[in-house]
């Protein structure tokens, strides 16, 4: 019972968020408008582009950082153990 009227509670909440974004938006619209027929953009397009390129780098971005280190690691452990093999091979000799 408690979690189905907390349930409902979330569904209203939800719409209520929702029409509360479509007014935001279509004001924004109306503040850019002008702007937007001046440049030949749609702003929204634009900024909906924009996030998505933007998510798109710092996705790479994680990607690369992350095969970095790992070659880091990989360095070392190889330096590492070149360093022990001449240690020995140093060692067999003497």
């Amino acid at each position: 019972m408690f979690f189905l009227q907390l349930d409902n509670v979330i569904k209203r909440r939800a719409e209520e968020i929702k029409k509360i974004d479509e007014r935001i938006n279509a004001i924004v619209d109306r503040i850019y408008q002008n702007f937007s027929e001046t440049v030949g953009v749609d702003i929204r397009a634009y900024e909906e582009t924009q996030l998505t390129a933007d998510a798109e780098m710092f996705e790479r971005k994680v990607t690369l950082r992350n095969q970095i280190s790992k070659l880091k690691y990989q360095y070392v452990s190889f330096t590492v153990f070149v360093i022990s093999l001449g240690c020995l091979i140093y060692s067999v000799k003497f």
